[in-house]
């Protein structure tokens, strides 16, 4: 909080800047950048991130017609890196040797990923890797280094379940997001849909053509006020799950029947103790 006070702007603020520039082109950022990964936004509330991230100074215009991150920026991520890097080597979720050895399989993964997953087929992935800024701390707490693989496999997942639908069907992010909340709470209504939905910025009027958009589709239907999915619908979505996963954990192979299981039980222990 410190960090968040000495520049007085809102924390949500400071961390999606840092997310941003380390998962991105830090050089050229745009809204069309962004939405290549995360799609989901409105892009008015997009737009108005980078407006006040340049209000504050983190982010500068460039000739290119982007955004690049500015001096003052990088100072901020540097102050944040070694603020949690110091926290972080103060925690003990784990056995020293088990998180050691947690890492050293996550990062086999990570390359595995990284030589057997075309560009094209992983853009936020190799996006992160490549031109994403890296941690600036030279030694990182094992902690820290966790989260840095967790990241980079996290950017894969999301390459991962983009190419599970935006590949195989014409429906708007909009209307995919809200198809996924129906399917978890198995019915909502639509004022139950913009209030789950309201950080992404859409209003009821657009919320409710993505929800004609899916009764065309034939994957919603609606009961009085209450939309459920149709049969078809919980095909699509469910299969769209599968297909994440069999592209997400393909690099996963690299690891033994053994290494998988010190994986999961290690993991499971982070969720015990957190």
């Amino acid at each position: 909080m410190a960090l968040v006070e000495a520049y007085d702007v809102e924390p949500r603020h400071v961390f999606h800047f840092i997310y941003i520039v380390e998962n991105y082109d830090a050089a050229a950022i745009s809204t069309a950048h962004f939405q290549k990964r995360d799609p989901f936004d409105h892009h008015d509330v997009v737009d108005a991130f980078w407006s006040d991230c340049l209000a504050a100074g983190f982010l500068q215009s460039n000739d290119e017609g982007t955004v690049q991150i500015t001096e003052k920026g990088e100072a901020v991520r540097r102050q944040r890196w070694q603020i949690l890097n110091d926290a972080l080597a103060e925690l003990d979720l784990l056995p020293a040797a088990g998180l050691g050895q947690l890492n050293e399989l996550l990062a086999r993964v990570v390359a595995e990923t990284a030589v057997t997953i075309a560009k094209a087929s992983a853009w936020a992935f190799h996006t992160r890797r490549q031109q994403g800024l890296k941690p600036p701390v030279t030694l990182l707490a094992p902690l820290a280094q966790f989260i840095e693989l967790r990241m980079d496999l996290g950017a894969f997942r999301d390459d991962a379940h983009l190419a599970s639908w935006r590949g195989q069907h014409v429906v708007s992010p909009h209307a995919w997001e809200i198809l996924g909340e129906v399917w978890q709470s198995e019915t909502a209504t639509l004022d139950e849909l913009v209030s789950k939905l309201a950080r992404r910025g859409f209003s009821a009027e657009e919320t409710a053509v993505a929800l004609k958009e899916l009764i065309q589709l034939g994957w919603l239907k609606q009961a009085q006020q209450n939309y459920h999915l149709t049969e078809d619908g919980h095909v699509v979505r469910q299969t769209a799950e599968q297909t994440t996963n069999d592209i997400f954990y393909a690099p996963w192979s690299v690891l033994s029947p053994a290494e998988s299981e010190i994986v999961q039980t290690s993991l499971g222990a982070f969720q015990t103790t957190s």
